[in-house]
């Protein structure tokens, strides 16, 4: 169990975060863990989640959001445009960008999937 898992990791390495990288189911299960909240601390015990391949299926969602970006193409293709890449990982990853990213998330989040 994921939780069991992160607290195991925190205490072996006396850290106070750890970077959660999973694929395929791994990625599932920490979606899921994430998003209960008798585990809702787990948010301040990892720092980064990166989930390679992840098995996951929004087609059931009543968000608005997620069913159109299921059909666009669009979307897709501008995330492949090197500049847009280059710009996102500049301004995102770090400083400014990546502080005003994480103050707007969980609003945003709130106002698109309810």
């Amino acid at each position: 169990d994921l939780p069991a898992e992160i607290e195991y990791l925190l205490e072996v390495s006396a850290a106070e975060e750890v970077a959660y990288i999973a694929h395929s189911q791994g990625t599932t299960q920490a979606f899921a863990a994430f998003s209960m909240p008798e585990f809702a601390d787990l948010q301040d015990k990892v720092n980064v989640h990166i989930a390679l391949a992840p098995v996951a299926f929004v087609g059931n969602t009543e968000s608005a959001l997620f069913q159109i970006a299921g059909h666009l193409d669009v979307v897709r293709n501008f995330a492949l445009i090197p500049e847009l890449q280059s710009f996102g990982n500049t301004f995102l990853g770090s400083g400014a960008g990546a502080n005003m990213i994480k103050a707007l998330v969980p609003t945003l989040c709130d106002s698109f999937l309810g």
